[in-house]
């Protein structure tokens, strides 16, 4: 669990045997403790209280065995319904090992209250961390992909959170972030159990999944949609869904109303439509796990850096392409003079770079029905290189498909090379594009003939 900083040389409180920073002598010195705060819980020693929830109070303590630091959950039965509560949380975190969870050593009866005994974490949880470090976009999303991992872990041993948000997570000031408050948790065969059982509200509202909010149980999807809101908090400033009531936010979910406040810089684009399927009304068009959601991010945290890369790349390429069309007509005009006038420089350098992509496209399919295949690939290469450039799916089609076309005209005119050329053409930026599957897969196919010939 969280604590605070400790600062300042190390003291031996009196009988303890273990070194303790000066705050914690205030524990020891003379005078009764506040009320309802105990001196001891077992083992233990109590030496602050770290703060008070729904679920108890959770104190720093210090096991007097084996002299390491512990945060104590207490909680007061007023049922044995609260300890099956606390025994099944700490059960759920007891069967996930995984260095983003917190870590729970025993539970143990003291008196009429029942102490589960944890990892002491130094450090804050996500949400006073946002608030304090102002961290760039990058640094939230690596924080929360951590906290992915641990839910993920979980996950794998049939444990669901129940209750993922900001306020579950600590980040710990060695820079390890775990979940924590599994309170909510449920095994598989409890989900199962839960299905036909009376609806009962369990979490917090605002970060429920819709099914959560009519009282069913949440289960994977259900994390996958508290993760992908939390992190939407966190990088764009609002809760994705607003509404008073359970109503109100099932029908801003229905209605796919999310709200956005101030956003952290630099975000991608592509990281909110990840979000936007996270955060679907239907748990169906969710992604199917947290490693799924967790792969998704990780995909379009890289896209900028994908597409700067991209037109680097297709801008050299173009350049190569230029002089190597420059070049073919040169050799096309000694080897076998042609019935038509050829300009002077045809493929201008700096015309080349500021021509229209449907020029650069009217010139290719002028040379090809010159039969100047060398030069019409030439013009296509320039024409792909300026599509990724601009990075506009319709243009990047309309160059493909002009490629498809002249790599389908070259293999009629039996120029097996030159078709592959323009179809290898059509193929790359179909495969750039979303929802090409059936194209990109018949391309692919007419460049393996093309090899076979």
């Amino acid at each position: 669990m969280v604590g605070p900083h400790h600062d300042g040389p190390a003291t031996l409180p009196p009988g303890s045997g273990t070194l303790l920073p000066p705050r914690w002598q205030l524990w020891f010195e003379p005078g009764e403790p506040e009320p309802d705060e105990p001196r001891s819980l077992g083992r233990y020693t109590v030496t602050d209280k770290l703060g008070s929830g729904g679920q108890g109070t959770v104190f720093e303590g210090i096991d007097g065995v084996l002299g390491r630091l512990v945060a104590l959950k207490v909680c007061t039965l007023a049922t044995e319904d609260a300890a099956a509560m606390i025994e099944h949380e700490a059960r759920c975190l007891a069967r996930v090992a995984h260095p983003n969870v917190v870590t729970v050593y025993e539970v143990i009866r003291h008196g009429p209250d029942l102490v589960m005994v944890m990892e002491f974490v130094l450090g804050q949880t996500l949400r006073p961390w946002l608030r304090a470090t102002n961290p760039s976009w990058r640094e939230i999303l690596d924080r929360f992909m951590d906290a992915g991992r641990g839910l993920e872990a979980a996950h794998q041993v049939g444990i669901h959170h129940g209750d993922f948000k900001p306020d579950n997570v600590l980040v710990g000031d060695d820079g390890r972030v775990r979940v924590i408050d599994f309170g909510l948790a449920r095994y598989s065969t409890d989900l199962d159990a839960d299905a036909d059982a009376e609806p009962v509200l369990r979490g917090t509202r605002c970060y429920m999944a819709p099914e959560q909010l009519v009282g069913k149980p949440g289960g994977v999807a259900g994390d996958v949609f508290a993760l992908s809101g939390s992190l939407w908090e966190a990088v764009y400033g609002a809760r994705p869904y607003t509404g008073v009531t359970e109503h109100a936010l099932l029908e801003a979910i229905e209605r796919g109303e999310l709200v956005k406040g101030k956003l952290v810089p630099g975000v991608p684009a592509e990281i909110e439509a990840v979000l936007r399927r996270g955060l679907s009304a239907r748990a169906s068009e969710r992604p199917t796990s947290i490693a799924a959601l967790r792969d998704a991010l990780e995909q379009a945290s890289r896209a900028p850096r994908d597409r700067e890369e991209r037109r680097r790349r297709w801008a050299e390429r173009g350049l190569l392409a230029l002089a190597s069309g420059v070049v073919g007509l040169a050799l096309a005009a000694l080897v076998k003079p042609t019935p038509f006038r050829v300009e002077p420089l045809a493929i201008p350098m700096v015309a080349a770079e500021l021509d229209p992509i449907p020029q650069t496209l009217a010139r290719a399919k002028a040379a090809a029905d010159k039969q100047l295949h060398t030069v019409a690939i030439g013009y296509l290469d320039i024409a792909r290189s300026q599509a990724h450039m601009a990075g506009d799916e319709a243009v990047m089609r309309a160059v493909a498909d002009q490629a498809e076309a002249l790599g389908d005209e070259f293999d009629r005119r039996a120029d097996y090379v030159s078709a592959y050329g323009s179809w290898d053409i059509a193929h790359d930026l179909l495969a750039a594009l979303p929802n090409t599957e059936a194209p990109t897969e018949r391309v692919l196919a007419k460049l393996n003939q093309a090899r076979s010939k």
